[in-house]
Parts: structure tokens; C-alpha cells; sequence
């Protein structure tokens, strides 16, 4: 990478210029997410009227009409909401007498005050690489783990990585199929949890302590990273796990308890019938496929052996899928 691929626009805008692209959907709060509570926004909303220098809005501007706000989305919350009349100014310190006043029972020159009060915004503009974005993203917000929207992730994504995903469209087709997933085939975000399961399992130094769930944005980094060299490896282990559950459930009546436990922890069973599961121990299940469900049956009636396996960590989980296995096919 080189300083000449970096492209970053600065400009000011009013309170009432941000809050109608907000109103539009032309500024999209994505990370930085979740809302203060009363007293905070009330806060925050003092401080502009006291004329305090507000720290710069950092966005992502890759679409023009479509601003994506990196940091500041709980101080621009806060002012669409109170702009809005969602909440009344509580607890100010300087400016006591607007306690209990919603926007609209503001005075006249407190709201034009307030409308007029101008923002610096930083933007990563269009002509900028995946690499490149996704590095000045981590530079502004160094804690990442707040999540990336699915917006977000979609300018981030790389041809490399956009090819691995349609490569595990197929298989997550028959995904949804198998457990009765109601989403549909093209659903990025369940296509990227995925792709990110697989990931975080095989880069074991980050997989003990990480959480699926929370951390897509992750997957942008191992597929730049590592897809020249694992992405095949990766597919086949996973395309592996698929065919041999496949196999393994066609003909087997599922529980609806079962068939719960199979669709939370699905990637589990995925990965432990991929990767660790031999040609003959697959062999030996499929002849006893019954007795698997029913042993997966009887350790979800009790409760403390399901809370045992919520609290294993990821890695142990598949294990634990395996000795059920292994139990299954003695």
C-alpha cells in the first residue's frame, strides 16, 4: 500500500444538513452503535448549544448518497432523536432552564442555535482500495469489535473474498434447506458468518477466545490475509462436513429438540464431520445413524450437560460433538 491510494475529503455541516441526510437515509449510522441514555445525549446536545468544539464525524463515502458513519453514531443518534421529539433534555448543568423541553418546545433562537452548529467531517472517499479502506477504518476506530454492518462489509470485500463466497453459495443453499432456515440463498450476512466460521476455526491462535457471532468483520482480514493459500482446503473440509450430514440425516427423523440443537450449533457439527470424523468412523455412524440422534437427544434432556457444552470453548465444542460421536458408534 502507498500514501498516494489514500483519497480523504474534509467538509462542515449544520446540525439540520446532517439530520436530513439521517431523515434520508444518506447517513447511515453502522458502527459505534447502540444509544446513550437520557442523561448522555442530553449532554451532548448541551455541548453544542454551549458552542464546544465537537470532535470530527469520521465516515465512509465509497457511494456518495450513501454515507456510512465510522465514529461519532452516538452523538448524530442523539441529535435525530432529540430533533425528532423521541426524548426531552434532562440533567444539563449550564443550561438548567431547558430541562424537561423537547426540541420542538425549545425557543426559537435555542433551536436555530442548535441547527445551525457545524460539524468537521473526515470521509474516506470513492477510488479506494478494500485493503486501504479497511486499514484506515481500524486506524479510526481501533476498537473494530463493535461489529461491521453488512453494508460495510460489502465495500471491504476484495475479489478474492467475494469469489469464496459465491464458491460456499451452493453448499449454504442446502444449509438452509436441511435445517429449515428461512433466509434467503443470497443473504450476505449468513453467507459471512459462515465464511467466517470457517476462518476462525482453522487460524487456531485467534480461535480459543473468539466469538462468532459478534466479530464479522474479522473474515475481511483472513480472507485478505490467508485465502491464496487455504481457501481450497477450507471449502473441501466444509463441503466434506455438508455431504456427510446430508447423508447422515436424509433418512432420519429429526426431534424438533434435535433439530434445534443441529441448527444452533450447526458449524460444529460441520466442521467436526469435515475435519475430524475417518472414512471408517463415518461408516460405522452412517450404519447407526439412529443411535447418534438419539444420543445427541438424550444428553439435550439434561440440562446440565447442555449448559456444559454453552461453555465450552469453541474448539472443545467440536470435541465434545466428537466423543458423542465416538460414543454413538461404540
Amino acid at each position: 500500500m502507498h500514501p498516494s491510494e489514500i483519497k480523504i475529503g474534509q467538509t462542515e455541516l449544520s446540525v439540520i444538513e446532517l439530520y436530513k441526510m439521517m431523515q434520508s437515509s444518506r447517513l447511515i449510522i453502522t458502527l459505534d452503535s447502540g444509544t446513550w441514555e437520557a442523561y448522555h445525549k442530553s449532554m451532548s446536545v448541551e455541548s453544542i448549544l454551549l458552542g464546544l468544539t465537537m470532535t470530527p464525524i469520521y465516515v465512509d463515502a465509497s457511494f456518495p448518497n450513501e454515507w456510512l458513519v465510522l465514529d461519532g453514531g452516538k452523538r448524530l443518534d442523539a441529535l435525530n432523536r432529540f430533533i425528532s421529539n423521541e426524548f426531552e433534555l434532562t440533567e444539563l448543568e449550564f443550561l438548567d432552564e431547558l430541562n424537561g423541553r423537547h426540541f420542538s418546545n425549545l425557543p426559537k433562537t435555542t433551536q436555530r442555535r442548535l441547527l445551525q452548529s457545524k460539524f468537521t467531517i473526515y470521509s474516506i472517499n470513492q477510488g479506494v482500495s478494500p485493503e486501504v479502506r479497511l486499514s484506515l477504518i481500524r486506524r479510526i476506530v481501533p476498537d473494530i469489535k463493535s461489529g461491521l454492518s453488512t453494508k460495510m462489509l460489502e465495500r471491504l470485500f476484495t475479489s478474492k473474498t467475494r469469489e469464496l463466497i459465491e464458491d460456499l453459495s451452493e453448499e449454504l443453499g442446502f444449509v438452509y434447506k436441511l435445517f429449515n432456515i428461512q433466509k434467503e440463498k443470497d443473504d450476505l450476512d449468513f453467507k459471512i458468518q459462515y465464511l467466517n466460521i470457517l476462518y476462525s476455526v482453522f487460524m487456531k491462535d485467534r480461535f480459543e477466545n473468539y466469538d462468532i457471532n459478534s466479530d464479522p468483520e474479522d473474515v475481511i482480514i483472513f480472507t485478505n490475509k490467508y485465502n491464496n493459500s487455504n481457501s481450497q482446503f477450507i471449502i473441501d473440509i466444509w463441503n466434506n462436513g455438508l455431504s456427510r450430514i446430508e447423508r447422515l440425516l436424509v433418512s432420519c427423523e429429526i426431534t424438533p429438540e434435535v433439530n434445534h440443537f443441529l441448527t444452533k450449533y450447526l458449524e460444529y457439527f460441520i466442521i467436526c464431520f469435515g475435519e475430524k470424523l475417518s472414512y471408517q468412523e463415518f461408516d460405522v455412524l452412517f450404519s447407526k445413524n439412529q443411535e447418534l440422534v438419539w444420543e445427541i437427544a438424550e444428553y439435550l434432556k439434561n440440562k446440565s450437560g447442555m449448559m456444559h457444552f454453552r461453555k465450552l470453548a469453541k474448539q472443545k465444542r467440536i470435541n465434545q460433538i466428537y466423543k458423542l460421536i465416538k460414543d454413538a458408534i461404540k
